[in-house]
């Protein structure tokens, strides 16, 4: 990713926090339309496979599965929203700091934001450590959606009969696609945590 400009002065400040309040609002439309779109889909297959009577078979089954696998997607994206929203509130808070500091306090609250900028921005880099970003999704919308799938699941698979081949092949499956998306989320720059101190700008790793 290019680096960011260094933005941040005296005389746009004010932009800059119409800027990020703009980036706010659209990050959490998009963190809020995520997990609609997660509760809305898991709640019409539930419906769906529980009100027909029949659950477990083989066809249900393979459908809850197919569930569990647009989960992980829809979580990942409901974490990187997360992240994005997490990321402009920092650059917001970074900015308010720096319009509200005295004369002397200013100029090293702007090398801050500049930093702050740069390094959330340009780098494109996390504000918030892998395991908070897993641990907040999950309280936030996602525990109970998995909990569901996953009885169901485990349901279908001692219930149904079925080849235990097919079922190994199955299990396979969604062990493959879980472990795909657990190692992009590992990977990626924009779920890598950096933080910045305040006292000397230095960037550490935790994730």
């Amino acid at each position: 990713m290019t680096n960011a400009p260094r933005m941040a002065s005296n005389d746009n400040l004010s932009c800059l926090v119409s800027w990020f309040s703009t980036e706010l609002s659209l990050a959490y439309n998009v963190v809020n339309t995520t997990n609609g779109w997660a509760i809305t889909l898991v709640g019409a297959l539930t419906v769906a496979v529980l009100t027909r009577g029949t659950y477990p078979t083989v066809g249900a089954w393979l459908t809850v599965i197919g569930a569990i696998i647009l989960m992980n997607r829809f979580f990942v994206r409901s974490c990187l929203g997360y992240v994005n929203l997490s990321r402009w509130n920092k650059l917001m808070k970074a900015t308010l700091a720096a319009q509200a500091a005295t004369e002397g306090d200013r100029q090293r609250l702007l090398g801050l934001l500049n930093r702050s900028v740069q390094m959330y921005y340009g780098d494109f880099f996390s504000p918030v450590p892998q395991w908070n970003v897993l641990r907040d999704n999950l309280k936030l919308a996602y525990l109970w959606i998995y909990l569901l799938l996953f009885i169901l699941a485990a349901w279908g698979f001692v219930a149904i009969n079925a080849p235990f081949a097919l079922k190994c092949v199955v299990g396979v499956t969604l062990a493959a696609a879980t472990i795909i998306e657990v190692g992009w989320f590992r990977a990626a720059r924009m779920f890598t945590y950096r933080s910045i101190d305040g006292a000397d700008g230095e960037a550490t790793r935790y994730a």
